[in-house]
């Protein structure tokens, strides 16, 4: 049986002994941006923006975060230091920093410096994805909202990464059914696409990346009680395994489970990606019934 292998770390004293997975996928993805970044970040799920959020307080106080924001007649902000929740299109007067608008958003994009978490449907062993449809391109048996903003992402970005809220192999398989974005296939080999290639995945098993040599998916890692067996299960494609085994996602700190649960996201948002519909309907209660605004923010009325 193949087994996870723990990070080393040089710090082990101030490593977390209790967090949940989502506590660990938001800490992954903040220890991806660093303070040399000089990009705009943008997230799709409720996880992604908090681990936003934390990357700015603990290392990258640089990075502004992307939120729509309907005061501003439906352009966007820029905003520092979020703490959540709060409604969608509507952060708090003292977090939007600057406005931006679609176009301030497509320069960005063509100009390497917009970084986006999207979620596809699919991703392939290649790093291509799918956000437009399921099934025979020519007579799909579902419709979704379309590739949107994949093709610029992938062929303009610093960087691009993907999250998928449910680890399946239809999910994961060999070939996408519809190409959204370009992954490391044949064009991007050849050179012909220089920028935006997929750096990782973040699913709720795993983490994956782009092995250096074959191209191809690799199993970075994976999370807290989970095997390699089951991430394989539920892959419809074969990744790359590391020759010294997988590790476990990267434990988080003291100080990040601090950041995260006293400062960012007391009302512990990052719970409403994963899990049955039942149970993210039980989170959202638990959060709108038991720690609402007074709670997070108890000077505002």
């Amino acid at each position: 049986m193949a087994k996870a292998t723990k990070v080393k770390t040089a710090k082990t004293e101030e490593l977390a002994t209790e967090y949940t997975i989502e506590e660990q996928m938001c800490c992954a993805l903040a220890r991806e941006f660093g303070p040399n970044d000089k990009i705009a970040l943008s997230g799709v799920l409720n996880w992604t923006f908090v681990a936003e959020a934390l990357a700015q307080k603990m290392n990258a106080p640089q990075i502004p975060c992307h939120h729509d924001y309907w005061r501003l007649g439906g352009n966007g902000c820029l905003a520092e230091g979020p703490r959540f929740p709060f409604q969608v299109g509507n952060p708090p007067e003292e977090y939007p920093s600057a406005q931006v608008t679609s176009e301030d958003i497509f320069a960005m994009v063509l100009g390497g410096k917009w970084n986006i978490m999207m979620q596809p449907l699919q991703v392939d062993k290649q790093g291509n994805a799918n956000l437009a449809l399921i099934g025979d391109p020519k007579k799909p048996d579902r419709y979704f909202v379309g590739s949107r903003g994949l093709p610029d992402n992938s062929t303009n970005s610093g960087r691009t990464y993907f999250t998928v809220a449910t680890h399946l192999k239809r999910n994961f398989p060999e070939v996408v059914d519809f190409k959204s974005s370009a992954g490391w296939g044949p064009e991007r080999l050849a050179g012909d696409i220089p920028y935006g290639a997929i750096e990782k995945v973040f699913t709720p098993l795993c983490i994956f990346d782009i092995d250096p040599k074959e191209k191809q998916m690799r199993l970075a890692s994976v999370h807290k009680g989970v095997t390699v067996e089951q991430v394989l299960k539920n892959t419809g494609f074969k990744p790359i395994l590391p020759k010294d085994g997988v590790p476990e996602t990267c434990v988080p700190t003291k100080e990040e489970l601090r950041l995260l649960r006293e400062v960012i996201d007391g009302a512990a948002i990052r719970r409403l990606d994963h899990g049955t519909a039942e149970e993210k309907k039980a989170v959202f209660d638990q959060i709108s019934d038991g720690t609402g605004f007074v709670q997070i923010y108890p000077n505002r009325r």
